[in-house]
């Protein structure tokens, strides 16, 4: 997880938040898996998928064709490389 704040570039300020949350996050995701297999998935949906073109219409800072042509090596949305994102839950 600490690893985890820092790729993400969470403030540090919710560094404390996240790894204290950790265990209970742990937990949880054990009691799902244990969950599946005592009672199993009898029906599976999938859920539909929004295109990237949507995306673009929303985020206003996204050219067209900029989330297909985008390599993947650097951020779309954040306007410096290495400032913090403060928000709990954009990533």
């Amino acid at each position: 997880m600490f690893l985890g704040v820092i790729a993400y570039r969470k403030h540090p300020i919710l560094w404390p938040i996240f790894l204290l949350l950790t265990p209970l996050a742990v937990v949880l995701h054990a009691v799902g898996a244990l969950w599946g297999v005592v009672r199993p998935v009898e029906e599976f949906e999938v859920t539909e998928k929004v295109t990237a073109e949507t995306i673009e219409e929303v985020n206003q800072s996204l050219e067209e064709g900029e989330l297909q042509n985008h390599d993947g090596t650097e951020r779309l949305l954040r306007e410096l490389s290495d400032a913090y994102e403060t928000n709990i839950f954009d990533d």
